[in-house]
């Protein structure tokens, strides 16, 4: 029981559940655009006009597509996020899946997240 409770609360619990809250709310969210911060500070529009969801058999990743492209998949529990004040969007800190590079992207949403 006291395991349980400092999973909870404890650091990595405290961020793990932070992570999922954020995960469930973009789930079959739509965004405007991704774009990515290059090495040499240039911000790169990566996609537009797709969406994210939770996939993976047991629902612990999140895949952005535009169309039929993957523009990136990452492991929840492994993400930063952060939201914008505005809530117009968010940035995702996250080693890609498919690539195993460390990556940093930020997503403009369709509409407000409440």
């Amino acid at each position: 029981m006291l395991g349980k409770i400092k999973d909870i609360f404890g650091k990595k619990g405290g961020e793990a559940s932070v992570n999922r809250r954020m995960a469930n709310k973009l789930h079959d969210m739509p965004f405007k655009y991704v774009s990515e911060k290059a090495e040499d500070g240039t911000d790169t529009i990566i996609g537009r006009g797709g969406h994210v969801n939770i996939v993976g058999e047991r629902g612990d990743e999140l895949c952005a597509t535009c169309g039929v492209k993957t523009i990136f998949h990452l492991k929840i529990d492994e993400m930063k996020i952060w939201e914008f004040m505005s809530l117009d969007g968010c940035v995702i800190t996250f080693t890609d899946l498919d690539t195993g590079k460390e990556r940093t992207v930020n997503m403009y949403y369709e509409k407000h997240l409440t």
